[in-house]
């Protein structure tokens, strides 16, 4: 028989807008960031290309811009679910008598860009609408009109912009159709991730809304678009270092992850190769700033060592395409090289979506192998074998598929015990089709310590059948389990080959987790479960037998097991 002993070492509608109206006004979708890709007329369904102008009506309207692509796929899709009309007039219509129409439409007046733009005057709102659509004043007896609606609560300021926009005629309604021509064609034109976030913030919105207001009854569309390349080109050269590079560090070749946030905070990420991913062991961090493609920071932390050692970055960059330079830290010099992750595995200009990590995730770093409960709030806990913590995950305001984090520790022997720390978080797909990364990364308040914990990239596949309704398995935790264990095989029904062991009939297997007296899939893989669960493991080599293997089983095998646990004490 042979037992898992270990005999060798071996990332609502109500929602929508208000996450990112500060950022990119629509361009956000309620827990589906994983699916998220830059959206474009073109990817959209048959049904829903038919509301394309319709949406980009409403948008150089309310907000006197174009729309994003991700904003633009997003409301055609919900106005195409519904059956809207493709049509403003009809929409004007049909807004009065459907109530989910009404709350597709209604998101643009919640939107923080809305806030951001009009507060909670409706003369300067309705002021806004002629001159976005006409480019020209309001009369006195249509504004005061509108006004009153809206003051009274007879009307959402998205109907009226709505309804002023379908009383269009002649030359206001030929304005219109220019604007929207107009918008299409810079949408259109946002066909790279750098032209993406270039159009992404109130800054850089005032500047489209100021090239849309140049649009008028004269204008020669076609001759315009090298208006809309021109600002476009303008707007990438600005661009700053933000955005996620991986690469490494040139000297030992340790893979080395950067982070560069838009207010100028850096985060970079050391540790080790595991096939196509980072397992990162430390971190340093840093706030830089980002000038004519150099970025450098000054005050650059070492999070490895505890305490922390201070240092200094210097790099070069291409926006969300290249990120080279060296850090230097204490008598160290340490070139490193980075490169523009492709979108598939991770999209830095997307909303985080707590439903892309919410449930049980199972980490590694510093405090050991535990697992991390998140809730559906984004508050999160866990038991480690070396401190307890809580925490909360906070989708970042500015609408990058970052989350803030705010994390205090329990008492314990990890480096934070009994402090608090802030700092940042992500997930991500380590390869393309890949099972996703969550890596969490903080510091104290004095920056003199910080925390790490990330989800391992190391093969292990966990599966429960059934979950457990008793005590959980934890750190230390000592269990008794009944198992069956396999070697994997692709071509095995269910890839289950030749069995090696089996408990059945025996007294149930007695073990402590992540004492290091099992192969690490157990040690790792058992964790979380509760007494009464059900789980499948499949284990590579490399957390099993390694390369030398052991009695009925081959050297390089990978295992699949399935545990019961009896028991946990």
């Amino acid at each position: 028989m042979t037992k898992p002993i270990k005999y060798a070492a071996l990332s609502t509608l109500s929602l929508l807008l208000a996450a990112c109206g500060a950022d990119r006004g629509v361009d956000s979708q309620p827990a589906t960031t994983a699916s998220r890709v830059s959206a474009s007329v073109a990817t959209q369904t048959q049904a829903a290309s038919a509301y394309v102008n319709l949406v980009q009506s409403v948008y150089v309207a309310y907000f006197g811009r174009p729309a994003d692509p991700g904003g633009l796929a997003y409301f055609s899709q919900h106005l195409s679910n519904l059956g809207a009309p493709t049509n403003i007039g009809q929409l004007a219509v049909a807004y009065g008598g459907n109530s989910a129409l009404r709350d597709v439409v209604n998101v643009f007046g919640t939107s923080a860009e809305s806030q951001a733009l009009y507060a909670g005057d409706n003369n300067v709102f309705i002021e806004a609408v002629y001159r976005n659509l006409f480019g020209r004043a309001s009369d006195t007896g249509g504004k005061a009109f509108w006004v009153q609606a809206l003051d009274e609560g007879r009307m959402t300021r998205a109907n009226a912009a709505i309804q002023i926009m379908a009383a269009a005629q002649t030359t206001d309604r030929d304005i219109i159709n220019n604007k929207v021509a107009v918008a299409a064609g810079f949408t259109t034109a946002l066909n790279t991730p750098q032209r993406e976030l270039a159009y992404s913030g109130l800054d850089a919105n005032v500047i489209v809304r100021n090239l849309l207001g140049t649009v008028n009854l004269s204008t020669d569309l076609g001759a315009f678009q090298a208006n809309v390349e021109s600002t476009l080109n303008t707007m990438v050269s600005q661009l700053g270092a933000q955005g996620m590079y991986a690469g490494k560090l040139t000297a030992s070749g340790r893979l080395f992850n950067s982070l560069v946030l838009e207010d100028g905070q850096y985060w970079g990420f050391y540790g080790s190769a595991t096939p196509g991913a980072l397992a990162p062991v430390a971190f340093v961090h840093g706030k830089g700033t980002s000038v004519s493609g150099s970025f450098t920071t000054g005050e650059l932390k070492d999070f490895g060592p505890n305490p922390a050692v201070q240092g200094t970055l210097t790099a070069s960059y291409a926006p969300m395409s290249s990120l080279n330079g060296t850090i230097s830290i204490a008598a160290s010099t340490l070139p490193f090289t980075g490169a523009g992750i492709a979108e598939s595995i991770y999209r830095y200009n997307a909303p985080a979506s707590i439903a892309e990590i919410q449930g049980s995730q199972r980490m590694d770093g510093p405090m050991g192998h535990h697992i991390m409960r998140v809730n559906a709030d984004g508050t999160f806990s866990a038991t480690t074998a070396m401190c307890s913590y809580t925490g909360k995950f906070s989708p970042r305001a500015t609408g990058k598929n970052v989350f803030d984090v705010v994390w205090s520790f329990g008492a314990g022997t990890c480096a934070l015990q009994g402090q608090s720390a802030t700092g940042i978080a992500f997930s991500y797909a380590p390869y393309d089709g890949g099972t996703r990364s969550l890596i969490v990364a903080a510091t104290n308040a004095a920056r003199t310590a910080g925390a790490l914990a990330a989800t391992p990239q190391d093969g292990l596949v966990t599966t429960d059948i059934t979950v457990g309704t008793g005590a959980e398995v934890v750190p230390g935790g000592a269990v008794t389990v009944h198992y069956t264990g396999w070697l994997y095989s692709e071509t095995a029904a269910n890839k289950r080959g030749t069995q090696f062991d089996s408990s059945a009939g025996r007294t149930p297997f007695s073990v402590t987790v992540g004492a290091g007296r099992v192969i690490q899939g157990w040690d790792r893989g058992l964790l979380g479960m509760k007494a009464g669960g059900k789980r499948t493991l499949v284990i590579p080599a490399a957390l099993g037998y390694g390369a030398s293997g052991t009695a009925g089983i081959p050297p390089n095998a990978t295992l699949i097991f399935d545990v019961e646990v009896v028991t946990v004490k």
